[in-house]
């Protein structure tokens, strides 16, 4: 359903009983047309001045220009009130 759906989806356990949603963000990053839909709508959902780590999957890149759209996308974000971070954590891990 999740893959399916669309627009962003926020996942909240059944009887959630936690820190107030929003605070907090985790963003899956990759170059498809879903991704870019969720940062889009991202900062509709989050609070001001939520931490938002933006994960990206895969080997890590020595080349720092190729993760070039991940700190565009931290940048935009940032202009939005919201603190960012990009991390990479590899598929195998």
């Amino acid at each position: 359903m999740i893959r399916e759906s669309g627009p962003p989806v926020i996942i909240v356990p059944h009887e959630y009983d936690g820190p107030e949603i929003g605070n907090n963000i985790v963003l899956g990053w990759s170059d498809t047309r879903e991704a870019a839909r969720t940062a889009h709508d991202l900062p509709n959902i989050a609070n001001k001045g939520a931490e938002v780590t933006v994960l990206r999957v895969g080997s890590p890149t020595k080349d720092v220009m190729k993760d070039s759209g991940g700190f565009d996308l931290m940048k935009a974000l940032s202009r939005h009130g919201l603190t960012t971070t990009l991390e990479t954590r590899d598929a195998h891990g």
